[in-house]
């Protein structure tokens, strides 16, 4: 170590592959804070009794957000398909199709306000706002009469 003056000090670090060595300008009294700060640790085989390490980058939140799949890009989507094909429930009830894609489309819808939600900031309120009235006033009010309809059928 040189030192310049009594509050500046040069410190030196010569990496042991050939690459330029690094000059760092420190004051004095912020020595200890950095040696703490980046957790230093000892280097036997320099003369210096510390060695500063490169501190990692922090980074924020990231860009990607992953958004909910709606139920019918979804597996369980294909099990419910699957068993109610097994069942024959569409042969002998006829307006169970209606029923069962109502219900299917209202998850759907579900899921895509969830997804507004999860994109929802300052500048675009409304957007969540009106993929509920959407949800409730298209798919989810025909549940009622189509259900109604299947199970009058079946009983």
């Amino acid at each position: 170590m040189v030192h310049l003056q009594p509050s500046i000090t040069i410190e030196a670090s010569s990496s042991q592959s050939k690459q330029a060595s690094l000059v760092k300008i420190i004051r004095q009294d912020e020595v200890e804070t950095i040696v703490n700060k980046h957790k230093e640790v000892a280097d036997p085989k320099s003369d210096n009794h510390y060695k500063l390490r490169r501190s990692r980058l922090r980074q924020g939140d990231p860009i990607f957000v992953e958004y909910e799949l709606p139920f019918s890009a979804t597996p369980y989507y294909d099990y419910l398909d699957n068993f109610l094909l097994g069942l024959k429930l569409e042969t002998t009830v006829p307006t169970s199709g209606d029923c069962v894609d109502v219900l299917v489309y209202t998850l759907d819808d579900w899921a895509y306000l969830q997804n507004n939600i999860t994109d929802y900031n300052k500048n675009s309120w409304e957007a969540p706002i009106l993929n509920f009235t959407r949800m409730v006033g298209g798919n989810f009010s025909y549940v009622p009469s189509y259900c109604y309809e299947m199970l009058k059928e079946i009983g």
